[in-house]
Parts: C-alpha cells; sequence; structure tokens
C-alpha cells in the first residue's frame, strides 16, 4: 500500500483533495484543501493551479469520474462464480445502454451474495470520457492509479458514523445541482439513483425527484403518500429551502451529515464533511478496515503502468550503479602499489569519468563510497516496491503457493489480497469460526510462511464468517 495517498474530486461545485498517510495497522489525513470550481476557467487550467497551491504530493492519486459519466445498474444474478460475473456483467449492461460494450469499460463491485446468486453494482463508461478524464488530470502532471465512480465512492463515508446505522435509510449527496441518492436496507446497497435537475430552480425539483425516488421504492404511486419512509441522511450543497420541502412537503425525517461527528476526521472538517465526502470515501476504498465500494475504470488501454516503470527504472538503475562500482573496484585491485602511484592523476581522473557518468549532478567527496550509498537507497526503493530480502515477491507464485495448500472444503473465498516485504496481507470469508482455524493451519504448512497470523473474525448477516490474515515470509536467515 502506497506511504501517501491524494483523493482528488475535480468534478463539483468544488475542487477537493484529501491526503491521507498511511501505515500497516493505521492512517492519518494530514491534508485536505477545496476551492470553489470556476466556469470560466477550463477545468485542466484551474487544477493546475490548485495543484501547485497546495501541497498535495503523493505516492499514489486515486480520482473519479461525475454521476454523469457512466451507465449504471443494480443486478442480480443466479449465480456466484467470479469467472461468470466477468463474462455476463458486460452484456447484461449492453443490452440496457444505447452504445456498445466494445466501445466502453466495464467494472462490477459485488454487493452481496444469496443462496440464489449474487447482486452487484455495475458501470460502464465510453472510453473517450475516460480518456478526457486521464487528459485533463495528466495537465497537471498527475496519472492516478485508479479512476473510480464519484456516486458508489461516496458512500464509503458512512463507514465515519459513530454508532449502528438504521436497517433502513437513505443517503443523499448534492453537489453543483445534481444528486446522488442511495438506498441501504440491511446494511446493503438497494438502489442508487443521480439526479440532475440542470436548468430548473434547484429545491423544488430536487424535492420533486427525491421524494418521488423513495415513494416509488417504498410501493407508493407517483402522486400518493408512502406509509413508511426512510429517514434521510443529507451532505453537500444542501440548501435550508431544500430540507425543508423535504420535511415538511414530503414528510421525511432528514439529518444533515454537516452536523454529524465523524470518526477520524479531523475537527476543521466538522461543518464541512458534505463537501469532503466523494475524496473521503474514495481514499477510504484504499485503506478502511471494513469492506469499501468502489470502481475502477484504468482498464485495457487506460491500465496503470506508474508502478511498473518505477520498478523497471529502478532495476535500471541498480544495474548500472553495479557494474560501474565492480568495475571500480576492479580497477583498483589490478594496478600495483607502484602503478598506482606513477598513475595517480591519470586514474583520479578515469575513476572521476566515470562516477559522473553514472552520478552526473553529485559532487564527487568519495566516489567509491557514494556509488554504494546509491545503491543503498535504491535496494530500500525496491523493498518499498515489492520486493523480499530474497528478490521479487511474485504475486501469482504466492497465490499458488496458498491456493495449494486452502483446504477445498471449508471453501476460502478471498476478497482482498496486497502483498509487501513483509507478507502477505488478505482479507477474506469461510462458513464458519472452526474453518478458520483449519485453513490457518493448512496455509502454516507452507515453507514460503514463519507465521500465519489471524485478526478480527467475525459473524457476517450472510452466514459467513470474515477475516483477515497476515501471512508472514520466511526470511533467508530462517533457513
Amino acid at each position: 500500500m502506497p506511504n501517501r495517498i491524494l483523493a482528488l474530486d475535480p468534478h463539483g461545485a468544488h475542487l477537493v483533495a484529501v491526503v491521507v498517510e498511511t501505515s500497516f495497522r493505521s492512517y492519518q489525513i494530514v491534508g485536505y484543501f477545496s476551492e470553489p470550481r470556476l466556469a470560466s476557467v477550463p477545468l485542466g487550467e484551474q487544477l493546475r493551479g490548485f495543484v501547485s497551491r497546495h501541497p498535495v504530493q503523493a505516492d499514489a492519486v486515486l480520482s473519479a469520474l461525475p454521476g454523469n459519466a457512466a451507465a449504471f445498474r443494480i443486478l442480480d444474478l443466479p449465480f456466484r462464480d467470479w469467472r461468470r460475473l466477468q463474462q455476463t456483467v458486460p452484456f447484461e449492461l449492453e443490452s440496457q445502454v444505447p452504445f456498445a460494450v466494445e466501445d466502453a469499460v466495464v467494472d462490477f463491485q459485488i454487493l452481496a451474495r444469496t443462496g440464489e446468486g449474487t447482486r452487484v453494482f455495475a458501470a460502464l463508461v465510453p472510453k473517450p470520457r475516460i480518456e478526457e478524464h486521464l487528459n485533463v488530470l495528466s495537465e497537471a502532471g498527475l496519472d492516478p492509479a485508479i479512476v473510480d465512480f464519484a456516486p458508489l465512492a461516496t458512500l464509503n463515508v458512512l463507514q465515519l458514523f459513530e454508532g449502528e446505522r438504521p436497517e433502513r435509510y437513505g443517503f443523499l449527496h448534492l453537489s453543483a445541482g445534481r444528486g446522488t441518492l442511495a438506498l441501504y436496507e440491511g446494511g446493503v446497497l438497494e438502489s442508487l439513483r443521480v439526479v440532475d435537475v440542470a436548468g430548473e430552480p434547484l429545491a423544488p425539483a430536487l424535492a420533486r425527484e427525491i421524494g418521488w425516488s423513495l415513494k416509488s421504492a417504498d410501493g407508493a404511486p407517483p402522486g400518493g403518500l408512502a406509509a413508511d419512509l426512510p429517514p434521510l441522511l443529507v451532505g453537500g450543497s444542501s440548501e435550508p429551502a431544500l430540507l425543508d420541502l423535504l420535511r415538511r412537503q414530503i414528510g421525511l425525517t432528514v439529518q444533515r451529515l454537516e452536523d454529524l461527528p465523524l470518526r477520524r476526521v479531523p475537527a476543521a472538517l466538522h461543518g464541512h464533511q458534505g463537501t469532503y465526502a466523494p475524496a473521503l470515501g474514495l481514499a477510504l476504498r484504499e485503506i478502511a478496515d471494513e469492506p469499501t465500494l468502489g470502481l475502477n475504470f484504468r482498464r485495457e488501454q487506460f491500465s496503470y503502468r506508474g508502478a511498473q516503470e518505477e520498478i523497471q527504472g529502478a532495476v535500471a538503475r541498480l544495474g548500472s550503479l553495479g557494474a560501474a562500482v565492480v568495475a571500480l573496484f576492479a580497477l583498483w585491485q589490478g594496478v600495483s602499489y607502484y602503478e598506482l602511484s606513477r598513475q595517480y592523476g591519470e586514474l583520479r581522473g578515469a575513476v572521476r569519468e566515470t562516477f559522473h557518468s553514472v552520478l552526473p549532478d553529485v559532487p564527487p567527496v568519495d566516489e567509491a563510497e557514494q556509488l554504494a550509498q546509491e545503491i543503498r537507497k535504491l535496494q530500500k526503493q525496491q523493498q518499498q516496491l515489492g520486493f523480499g530480502p530474497d528478490g521479487p515477491v511474485s504475486v501469482l507464485d504466492t497465490l499458488r503457493q496458498i491456493s495449494e495448500r486452502a483446504p477445498t472444503e471449508p471453501r476460502l473465498n478471498v476478497d482482498e489480497l496486497a502483498v509487501d516485504p513483509d507478507g502477505v496481507h488478505l482479507r477474506g470469508k469461510t462458513s464458519s469460526f472452526e474453518a478458520v482455524e483449519t485453513i490457518r493451519k493448512k496455509v502454516a504448512e507452507s515453507p514460503r510462511f514463519h507465521e500465519v497470523q489471524v485478526k478480527d473474525p467475525r459473524a457476517t448477516p450472510d452466514g459467513k464468517v470474515e477475516f483477515r490474515m497476515n501471512l508472514l515470509f520466511r526470511k533467508a536467515a530462517e533457513g
């Protein structure tokens, strides 16, 4: 996981950025910046100035597309297998949108698994829209590792509430005349709608669309009254007039997001949670312990290549420096004391020339020691990029080790997996607490791991047991 993450929401009424620093067990919000979006200034130009004005440097950048960029549906599919879901979801979406799936990028998120199959949130974005988004960020010197869907990622901010959430409730986020309305039932996302009322009086139009959506979900006719409308949490640019209409005309119980304290959010952001909700939700998909919602449209020709290029560059520089050091030491050892005394000036010039060819911008003091220090620095960078003490950590080989030793029954479903130089860190589900221990013992038989730790096992609403597992690599010295 990157040590410093920039989560950017560039498509609302404000340009908003949140900077988070992470460690293995925790995270801290260290920066939060916003400024109104200027309609008279091109987005790329304003974003370039925004980045130059604020300290937003990070190891990884996350961004998101607005609600009108994608066609999306919640689908109930009669199977649970991941491969079949990957094959089926694009064609299910294609039958409901007016363009071919070949001209778009598709991604989906599993919302729940049931006895009958799987419920997924699926979205499809035309390729020109993704290309336009990446070009705008590139103008500001940003290359996002993830391009998410803002209406979905924003919902992750609900994890920061203190206490229990209602069994049934709605969440409305508003920005720039556009609203995102999500309905939850039993902790599971039941529906999501993007409401756009550009060109109409804002409060009455939003109240009309929101009331219609809630009554339809509750089974009431468009002009009638629903018996049991869910409470509604509202965040973002919510006008008092809109809140009054929702309470008085529709009869909703309304709570403002800005009035609620959120866990681990700086006190300075209290009262502004709605403005920062899209960026906070985007960051949480990478750092939260709980399951989160999120998509990634950096696929196919848009796939992110920054990490691979950084590793390749580090390896190339390390090889060049290593060869230079070997050549320098061989030269020193091959020349006798008397020849060294006689040819000192010549040799010193050759050493300096070699040094400058490798490190042209570094003033020479002790060339051999300086080169050795540069190698140690690059080796440390390699470890941060996924190289262990015995060489590169192969994700595929590690997965094979786990797969070969994990029992067929009880079955292990892996939802998230991360590999770093210390080991493998995964979040998964299985059938029972006893099954968790069985899986731990089986995987611990692998010679690759010297310890397998189980963290936070807990029962889930679907009758499964969710847990985290840390598989710590065996070091070379441990045999």
